[in-house]
């Protein structure tokens, strides 16, 4: 070390004097002699690739991994990141073993590459170098052969052996806490019970976690050790776990140590289990706090949470990294369930429960996916439970914007539900009312979906949002992109904001006015994104986002208001006003908008709809659609005001099977002539031209003949020359209908076929 020191010393020395003026020797030759410098340079920059950098300060460069490494921490102490840098990259070329790291680590400590990592300059190569570190380090803590020697040392060693146990499952933390919570409930251990927790207490707040984990093990002894060991170690994290076993209403080992572990950890131990009045409550509003992302995680550098849980394969805890909403939910459900054991009636802990597993089952499964069926499945239980529980379940995912169970919910009350819950109670509206309002198209959609299969024989509060709802659906069918809605007054400008949104991979609709982007994202067009121009014209710019965030067809859309720095001031209303409006500068580029928008857009509670699933709808919204015209359902459901969608959509051979007695439900002239174009159309599907010539025939007979001459005559020709046999019987009902004259019926009779008399045979014998 000494000698490196020297080094060092003297290369400082050198630079201080020199600095970075030093020139390379064949630069100087070439400025000397240009004949001579086009043959020196590839020799001379082969030799100054050997060379090590100019600005480093080592007169005599590190040749191992070790010097390299050492080199590097040096240079981060003289403040030389742009060196150490250069040190780094040859460092990590080295692709260093875990014994090399593991070395290091014991002679600068763990910190060193935290500290590496947070320095801007060596980034991203000082991440990886921490990631290495620490998977090597916890391949080496883990390691089972060393854990389990470790173990007998530390409770059968010597004196001496004991002391190096605990010094290296000390430093070793986190890492060796499951193994020593496995040996909590191994028989072999069963006389250590006390070294062990005094060792899980030595770990201190690193062991937490999973001791937290370990309080539902299904061993006794392991839970009354984590309960002990979190007691010694009186980190006020564990309050809220170990409330689960002092608020039990019955005495036990557990409640008893439950309670002197809370009164150890408040340094009070007056406290007693009496003194643990609301314990549900208090449970209850944690998971409530977890599962509501009240609570924020410290996220680690890849933006994840470590959470612990107890796994009854290996007979101890193990740990995940999962998303944030992820570990919240899993907190959630732990603290519910805990709340649920010791208030196992009481309806709002009930509810919590519940609502927590169908958002958990509902994420599993994926949005829009039916839940799972079956013995021990979610949607079994739920079934099991009665329609009040889920429907309270319904009411508490709407209130905290849990989509994922709200959906879940109405898929199970779809078919447990009753007629009385889609009607008003009093002056409070209905949850599935809500549901059928909510801003987020899934829950919508699913809402429309249970009320149909509960199948109301009167008219109720959203009866018209039943329709409008399945209409928008049925937009969606060939969708293949999310839609992008562009409100710009100015063609030229909305243009390019539309060629910006394709590039984005959206498909864009331009509209010149506030009003027109209001309807068009509200009645006609399912939209997952709003750009509008600040200077936006009829209506004005705060008279269209007032519009939008009203009606609750729109009011979740994101919105993207574009304009000038100058502008931004006047718009600062709108964005702090309402919830998903921004303000971005005026894009130059569709790159400029993507970078603009990524943000707001990650954030978007409802990811846009993938093309299988707006296909699905569109053919479920075509059933339902067909389905509200049967029977008394006609009378109910009024579908005109989605007959433009109905008349577009009827075309796709995938929904026309559905679609057509829909359509020819309408008392419209446009109905019949959208019905009368498939039967006459060449590439109409046989099947298609039989479904719309039956009900072609209908319309006729119920509102009179609507369609001109031509297509009358287009259509006496598919039938005069058609070959199959549906398709003309059905096709010969409309030309009765059509009241031929006696000149044509003549006409038709005598070109008829006549059978031949049939040729007399042999005389029967008397």
């Amino acid at each position: 070390m000494a000698s490196v020191l020297r080094r060092v010393l003297a290369g400082w020395l050198v630079w201080c004097m020199f600095g970075s003026a030093v020139t390379p020797v064949w630069a100087q030759a070439a400025a000397a002699d240009p004949a001579v410098a086009e043959a020196a340079q590839p020799a001379a920059a082969d030799e100054a690739a050997k060379k090590p950098p100019v600005e480093s300060p080592l007169v005599v460069e590190p040749e191992t991994p070790e010097a390299t490494f050492e080199a590097i921490v040096l240079m981060v102490d003289l403040v030389r990141p742009e060196v150490a840098k250069l040190y780094l990259e040859k460092f990590m070329e080295t692709d260093p073993p875990d014994d090399l790291l593991l070395a290091i680590r014991e002679k600068y400590g763990p910190g060193v590459f935290l500290k590496l990592s947070n320095i801007k300059e060596l980034q991203p190569l000082s991440i990886e170098l921490l990631k290495r570190n620490n998977a090597a380090f916890t391949r080496f803590a883990r390691d089972p052969a060393r854990l389990d020697a470790l173990l007998k040392d530390l409770v059968s060693g010597t004196g001496a052996q004991r002391t190096t146990a605990q010094f290296q499952m000390q430093s070793a933390g986190v890492n060796v806490v499951p193994a020593l919570i496995s040996a909590l409930g191994n028989p072999a251990y069963a006389e250590s019970q006390n070294t062990l927790v005094e060792m899980l207490a030595i770990i201190r707040d690193g062991a937490v976690p999973p001791l937290e984990a370990a309080l539902v093990a299904p061993d006794s002894r392991v839970r009354l050790a984590a309960i002990q060991a979190l007691g010694l170690i009186r980190n006020s994290h564990a309050i809220p776990h170990l409330l689960r076993y002092a608020g039990q209403t019955e005495p036990s080992e557990e409640k008893a140590s439950a309670s002197k572990a809370i009164a150890h950890i408040l340094g009070n131990p007056s406290i007693t289990a009496a003194d643990s009045s609301g314990v549900a409550t208090r449970l209850l509003q944690q998971a409530r706090d977890y599962f509501n992302s009240k609570i924020e995680y410290t996220l680690d550098t890849d933006k994840l949470v470590t959470v612990w849980s107890w796994s009854d394969q290996l007979g101890t805890v193990q740990e995940r990294r999962v998303p944030p909403a992820e570990a919240a939910l899993t907190d959630g459900l732990f603290f519910a369930k805990a709340a649920l054991e010791v208030a196992p009636e009481r309806l709002d802990v009930q509810t919590s429960y519940l609502t927590m597993l169908l958002t958990q089952e509902a994420t599993l499964t994926g949005f829009g996916r039916p839940l799972k069926a079956g013995p021990g499945t979610v949607h079994d239980l739920a079934a099991s439970l009665g329609a009040d529980v889920v429907f309270r379940s319904l009411d508490e995912a709407l209130t905290s914007r849990h989509t994922a169970a709200a959906v879940a919910a109405l898929q199970i009350l779809s078919k447990i539900g009753t007629v009385q819950q889609v009607r008003s109670v009093s002056t409070k509206q209905s949850s599935l009312q809500r549901a059928l309002n909510y801003p987020n198209r899934r829950v919508q959609f699913a809402a429309v979906q249970t009320i149909i299969a509960l199948d109301p024989t009167t008219r109720y509060p959203g009866t018209e949002r039943i329709v409008a709802v399945l209409g928008k659906a049925l937009t969606q069918a060939e969708a293949t992109q999310p839609r992008g809605l562009v409100l710009d007054s100015v063609v030229e400008r909305g243009q390019s904001l539309t060629g910006f949104l394709r590039t984005m991979g959206y498909e864009p609709i331009l509209v010149r006015t506030g009003k027109e982007g209001f309807k068009t994202a509200a009645t006609e067009q399912e939209v997952d994104l709003v750009l509008i121009d600040a200077n936006i014209q009829r209506w004005a710019l705060s008279e269209t986002v007032a519009n939008f965030k009203a009606d609750p067809r729109t009011t979740d859309l994101p919105i993207v208001i574009y304009g000038t720095a100058l502008s931004e001031r006047n718009i600062r209303v709108q964005t702090q006003q309402y919830r998903n409006v921004f303000f971005i500068q005026e894009p130059a580029a569709a790159e400029d908008l993507r970078e603009q928008t990524a943000r707001l857009l990650a954030e978007q509670a409802e990811a846009p709809l993938s093309p299988e699933e707006r296909s699905e709808k569109a053919i479920i919204a075509a059933e339902l659609l067909s389905f509200l015209t049967s029977g008394q359902r006609r009378s109910l459901y009024n579908l005109t005001p989605v007959e433009p969608q109905l008349l577009t959509a009827v075309e796709n051979t995938q929904l026309a099977t559905w679609l057509l007695p829909v359509v020819g439900a309408l008392p419209t002239s446009q109905a019949q002539i959208r019905i009368a174009s498939l039967v006459g159309d060449e590439v109409t599907p046989m099947e298609v031209k039989v479904i719309a010539a039956r009900e072609l025939t209908r319309h006729v007979r119920q509102h009179g003949l609507r369609i001109a001459r031509e297509q009358v005559q287009a259509l006496h020709q598919v039938w005069d020359q058609s070959s199959n046999g549906p398709l003309h019987a059905e096709l010969s009902s409309l030309m009765g209908l059509l009241k031929p004259n006696s000149a044509l019926i003549g006409e038709r009779l005598r070109s008829a076929p006549v059978n031949q008399a049939p040729t007399p045979g042999p005389a029967a014998k008397p």
